[in-house]
């Protein structure tokens, strides 16, 4: 994953924001039936009565997923109960929405009670090929504040439409927290349970809404971000290769079936946007410099990562889950200087 600023141009298409409203449809209760839900990760979804309400349960820990058979919204409001537990070491039940390709790709929103009151008592996340990469997805704009009770009932109401989705808590006015931009766009797809840890889900609603052009138009970059890149395939690490040889014999290979790819509004490239999870994949891009000159590079990254400028490495380093921030990333905390050359410069 990779995520730099430098002084490039961008070529940014925006869509202009045009709404349509609509009637609703009729609301739909979902049943609390284990047989109307298709397991997709995870296992152990029960319905059972919890805190005097009938309701459905991933009783166990670890990740759990599950989207109701047979159902597809497109733009509409989610209303349910929801309880994290009360044991366990982690409890963050959500939803997913707009799911394709057997739940591979998703928009998520979870709760994190242990968090209530912070920024980051609310997630929202896209999945791209089963995994929900929260560590790329910061506050303020992937993350808000909410009062969140650990083990009691609480209503939660997802509104989504177009590229946008609200989230209200127990009936409030205003939202806690609003998705200005759902990183996959705008679709339709299934709709799921999801939860990291132990969950309860009572009282499921579901009502669609009428058909939404909607596009949120992006903000203006914070910064001039390198934005074209080439990927190679992912490949798992060679046994008893060093990392060292395997970058050498990719820069020097003719790059042949490498992809051109473009990053994000926000200067990202999420790397599981087009890799299942594997090992390594080599990212190169070219900066042309008018004279020799000493520049800066702004960056973050999750996971490890190597840089090299004109086959010279200019930085290595490991960012992961278990440091003392959880491996989150963020715009431009990260420099290293760059002596470039006259010409085109690879990195």
């Amino acid at each position: 994953m990779l995520k730099t600023a430098l002084a490039v141009t961008i070529a940014a298409t925006i869509s202009a924001v045009v709404m349509a409203e609509g009637k609703s449809d009729i609301k739909y209760t979902v049943p609390l039936n284990p047989e109307a839900w298709e397991i997709v990760g995870g296992k152990g979804l029960q319905s059972l009565e919890y805190m005097k309400r009938n309701a459905l349960s991933f009783d166990k820990e670890g990740f759990h997923m599950a989207l109701l058979k047979n159902y597809e919204l497109e733009n509409g409001i989610i209303e349910m109960d929801i309880a994290a537990s009360s044991s366990g070491k982690w409890s963050f039940p959500g939803i997913v929405f707009r799911a394709d390709d057997g739940g591979k790709n998703y928009e998520c929103i979870y709760f994190r009670p242990d968090q209530s009151g912070k920024n980051t008592a609310v997630q929202y996340s896209p999945a791209y090929n089963g995994d929900v990469s929260w560590t790329m997805y910061n506050a303020p704009d992937y993350e808000g504040v909410a009062i969140l009770p650990r083990a009691e009932w609480f209503h939660a109401t997802f509104v989504i439409s177009g590229t946008t989705a609200e989230i209200y808590i127990n009936n409030s006015d205003e939202p806690v927290y609003t998705v200005k931009y759902l990183e996959r766009g705008y679709g339709k797809g299934s709709i799921g349970l999801w939860t990291f840890g132990k969950g309860y889900f009572a009282n499921i609603e579901v009502t669609k809404t009428a058909s939404s052009t909607a596009r949120t138009p992006f903000e203006p970059p914070a910064r001039e971000y390198l934005s074209t890149w080439w990927l190679s395939e992912a490949i798992r690490h060679k046994h008893g290769a060093s990392i060292e040889s395997e970058t050498a014999e990719a820069l020097t290979s003719d790059k042949k079936g490498w992809r051109r790819i473009e990053s994000d509004h926000k200067g990202l490239v999420n790397m599981f946007r087009f890799f299942e999870r594997k090992n390594t994949v080599f990212a190169v891009t070219s900066i042309s410099s008018e004279k020799i000159q000493e520049k800066e590079m702004l960056f973050d990254h999750s996971g490890r990562l190597a840089v090299y400028l004109n086959s010279e490495q200019v930085y290595s380093g490991e960012h992961k889950w278990g440091d003392a921030d959880l491996g989150r990333m963020f715009d431009g905390r990260r420099l290293v200087k760059l002596s470039l050359k006259k010409g085109q410069n690879e990195l």
